[in-house]
């Protein structure tokens, strides 16, 4: 069967620039990015069956990854990136794809990971403190897929 591995790289991930929901391709229903209820987990449940024949590999990741049981059950790999709220912080005062996000917006990000961006198990933890070693990377890679060296 294909392996379909759930990664959480950070707080503060989002795929592309926010179309509003109504018109966005993406999973996504409100303007509130941040809590579970703004992503249509019915959508990326039927992507993710769509998909699994046609890939031997699914990434889903995002700080809201691990919330939805369901789409958790689908997960045959699970990969957790830890930050501390410094490391956050900082990254993400440097981060201006979209422009300065006001503190505000930063603290509630954050918040938001606290409370919805936990996986009690996860298959690797990995520090998102520090870079990932290639030892570390071949063993995530040997767990993904065996024939990939």
């Amino acid at each position: 069967a294909p392996a379909t591995p759930c990664c959480n790289s950070s707080p503060a991930t989002a795929a592309t620039a926010r179309p509003s929901p109504s018109t966005s391709p993406w999973p996504f229903r409100a303007s509130d990015w941040e809590v579970p209820e703004s992503i249509d987990y019915e959508w990326v449940l039927r992507t993710i069956a769509e998909n699994k024949s046609k890939y031997d590999v699914i990434i889903v990741e995002g700080i809201l990854a691990f919330d939805n049981a369901s789409l958790n059950a689908q997960c045959d790999l699970s990969v957790f990136m830890e930050i501390s709220k410094d490391t956050y912080f900082e990254r993400r005062r440097l981060e201006t794809r979209w422009g300065k996000d006001p503190e505000w917006y930063l603290k509630y990000v954050w918040e938001s990971h606290l409370k919805y961006g936990q996986y009690p198990k996860a298959d690797f933890v990995l520090s998102g403190e520090t870079e990932i070693s290639e030892a570390g990377l071949q063993q995530i890679i040997q767990k993904i897929h065996p024939a990939i060296r």
